[in-house]
């Protein structure tokens, strides 16, 4: 209605003014131009006196004062329309006849600037010139801003005044006088285009008014169509009120089924994990005891079957942590050149099988160590490979580690894996790196796989902040590449957790060490047992928590505990906490589970236990965890007792220390400077603390020492440490100075034993 309205308002208009008028809105335009004209006018007669001025010693003196002359009449006259136009009020004549009026005195005037910038161009000046036409580009440039109502003066105005001197700039014939003249059609051009907005702006104002000045009226008197219009919308309101209930309903429903799903994950996984347990620990046992050809042959058969549905649940919960956004990343030390070489060790022995040629070529410049997630930079380079010798029938596969550049921060790396496989159709390339993407059904029944492994790749890069392509032709092969920047180590992570993550000792055997293995499913304990006892481990079994907490009350502390966590009766959340409540945290306890979702992890910890192994259960993934415990736990426990009852030994075991930072000098020496240089200050710390009573930092001191000493291998100083602070815990203030003197003598000797050693290794 409203623009049906302002349609009729623009006609009555045209009617109005008759055919001659450009717009509607004609006369409106010319009373804006006569009303602005005078202050313009007044203008044009002081530029014409500075131009007179300017010019005087470069054109004859007669053509200029004629010039001014000529233009100042044709002001007066100009100025004379003007008011005239004012007096009369535009009654007597239509306001197509005024705009031709003053649109005659405008073409004189601009005819009048452009002789001028034609006839009087000073040659011999430069300066003038350029003083010549900063004045004639000033009048058209106030020209624009006053007369743009009426657009088609305004361009016909700047073109007569500007046109005549910038052919007298392009006559002058120099780079310097082109240039000027290139630069006055830019200005030209700009005030067309100012004055075509500014016109535009006009209009859309008088239209603009026209439309407010409709809607008031049609509100005025269509006041009852507006209450029915409220009325509709308050319905429509109550309708979207409606509809956003059903929309929080729906994302509630929504947030239930997410949560029914990751459940649904959780107890698949843990369903599926519990069954593929038995079989692959099963298997392991089988793979032990002795058997024909033919038996062995079946026994690798069903590995790889295990094997590939572990890895497919695998590959399933990492999607899941995807799509949640909690895929989470390590950042530790590790050799992007020794996880290649595990590449190679892994799938190398399948590819030759295939008759591959597998080479392997890494940049010498790559550094020693990087900052980044070693496990998932493997898992990367697998799928790689593992597609390149899946599509790749013949001829070899390339897989390559460049260093791009390097600075102070990190450095950029590119992984290349080429293959000489049947390469990608084009109409597959667009989908390669999405979910379950195959390519097609033919490829699935031909080569196997979910279509799982370059999407989570992909994923895992981009998280790691690199960028990941390819590059095919069907039949002819493929390149998979990746780039990413890693940090650098620095000293400081090298000697702290560089030394976590260098090679472990070697678990000859399990010999003298007790295992509690908590476990209420029967074929999984027979699992474990079967794999400790393989590794030389006394082990007892229980099949729950509760029974376990009376094997403790009973027995006495194993060296470390293996516990399940859905269990009947008494679970493993419930049995840790006891644990923990009644011998504290000298007891390693590690939990043995088939949840493997994301943040299952994190609740096994908080409950108290010490580490995490998922099910099924691996032979290496356990010695590593009993390495992690046994060395620095009960293999620990063990001797520094010994020393302690007997009194003997060195303050220093350099065969521990060994074994703890490896067999590494460099790194040896730090351990032993730190303890000469700072252990004497902190034991001085520590002797005004006690004096003062403050049992905080006393006990932080203690507590650094303690650590500091387990490094070094001072089990004797260890011990006591670990006493001094149980019974600071246990806030038992008498007996802390007899064991703090104690303390203090055993790191008084660690500190002659550190001088000693560090004095024979700098020899």
């Amino acid at each position: 209605m409203i623009i049906f309205w302002a349609g009729v308002k623009k006609k009555v208009n045209q009617a109005a003014c008759g055919d001659p008028c450009v717009s509607p809105y004609y006369r409106e335009q010319i009373q804006l131009i006569y009303r602005q004209s005078r202050s313009i006018m007044a203008a044009a007669v002081i530029n014409g006196l500075f131009l007179v001025w300017i010019l005087w010693e470069w054109v004859p003196r007669f053509f200029l004062l004629l010039w001014f002359l000529v233009h100042l009449i044709a002001v007066i006259l100009r100025y004379g329309n003007s008011w005239a136009y004012g007096r009369d009020g535009g009654r007597d004549l239509k306001p197509e006849k005024w705009g031709r009026h003053f649109q005659a005195g405008l073409m004189l005037s601009a005819i009048l600037w452009g002789a001028a910038g034609f006839f009087f161009f000073p040659e011999e000046s430069v300066q003038a010139q350029a003083f010549l036409c900063l004045v004639l580009c000033g009048m058209a440039a106030g020209t624009t801003g006053v007369y743009a109502a009426v657009p088609r003066m305004v361009v016909a105005y700047t073109l007569i005044v500007l046109t005549p001197v910038i052919v007298r700039f392009f006559m002058a014939g120099t780079p310097l006088h082109f240039s000027a003249g290139g630069l006055t059609i830019v200005y030209l051009l700009l005030m067309m285009s100012m004055t075509r907005h500014l016109s535009g702006a006009l209009r859309e104002t008088f239209e603009i008014r026209d439309e407010n000045r409709g809607l008031i009226a049609f509100l005025e008197r269509e006041k009852d169509k507006v209450e029915t219009l409220n009325r509709e919308l308050a319905r429509e309101i109550r309708a979207k009120e409606a509809i956003a209930r059903s929309l929080t309903e729906a994302k509630e429903e929504a947030e239930r089924a997410n949560k029914a799903k990751t459940a649904f994950l959780a107890n698949m996984s843990h369903e599926i994990r519990t069954p593929m347990n038995a079989i692959t620990g099963m298997l392991g046992l089988l793979q032990e005891s002795p058997l024909n050809p033919e038996q062995k042959n079946w026994a690798f058969h069903i590995e790889s079957g295990a094997e590939a549905l572990l890895a497919l649940i695998d590959d399933i919960l990492d999607v899941s942590k995807i799509e949640a956004g909690r895929l989470e990343l390590e950042w530790i030390p590790f050799s992007p050149v020794d996880v290649i070489e595990a590449v190679r060790r892994i799938l190398g022995p399948a590819i030759r099988d295939k008759n591959l040629t597998f080479d392997v070529d890494v940049d010498p410049r790559i550094p020693e160590k990087l900052l980044g997630d070693p496990s998932r930079f493997r898992q990367i380079l697998l799928n790689f490979v593992g597609n390149a010798m899946k599509f790749t029938q013949r001829g070899r596969i390339d897989l390559r580690l460049v260093m791009k550049s390097r600075n102070s921060h990190g450095v950029r790396f590119r992984v290349e894996v080429e293959d000489t496989g049947v390469g990608i159709p084009d109409e597959i390339k667009a989908r390669i790196f999405r979910a379950f993407s195959q390519g097609d059904a033919s490829t699935t029944r031909k080569y196997g796989g979910s279509g799982l492994g370059l999407y989570i790749s992909r994923q895992l890069i981009e998280k790691m902040g690199g960028t990941v392509g390819f590059r095919s032709r069907n039949g002819e092969g493929t390149l998979f590449w990746f780039e990413m920047i890693l940090p650098l180590v620095s000293s400081l992570e090298i000697s702290g957790r560089g030394l976590e993550s260098d090679k472990e000792p070697m678990l000859t055997s399990g010999k003298g060490y007790r295992v509690l293995l908590v476990e209420d499913h029967p074929v999984n304990r027979e699992v474990a047992e079967g794999v400790l006892r393989s590794l030389g481990f006394a082990v007892y079994s229980v099949e729950n928590g509760k029974k376990a907490l009376e094997w403790l009350e009973k027995e006495g502390l194993p060296d470390l505990v293996l516990m399940d966590g859905q269990m009947p009766e008494m679970d493993g959340f419930e049995a840790t906490a006891e644990i923990r409540r009644h011998y504290g945290s000298r007891l390693p306890v590690i939990a043995l589970t088939a949840h493997a979702l994301m943040g299952d992890r994190e609740r096994f910890l908080a409950a108290g236990m010490d580490d995490y192994l998922t099910k099924p259960l691996r032979k290496q993934n356990l010695e590593k965890v009993l390495i992690k415990y046994l060395k620095t736990g009960a293999t620990f426990r063990q001797n520094s007792e010994a020393v302690c009852v007997e009194g003997q030994g060195s303050a220093i075991d350099r065969e521990a220390l060994v074994a703890i930072v490896g067999d590494n000098p460099r790194v040896q020496r730090v351990l032993l400077r730190n303890c000469i240089d700072s252990h004497p200050q902190e034991l001085a710390i520590m002797d005004r603390a006690l004096e003062e009573e403050d049992y905080e930092t006393f006990g932080r001191l203690a507590h650094k020492l303690t650590g500091a000493l387990r490094y070094l291998a001072a089990r004797r100083a260890a011990v006591l440490g670990e006493n001094l602070q149980k019974v600071l815990i246990e806030n038992e203030k008498d007996r802390i100075p007899m064991i703090y003197n104690g303390f203090r003598q055993s790191c008084e000797e660690v500190h002659k034993e550190a001088r000693i050693l560090l004095d024979e290794m700098e020899l």
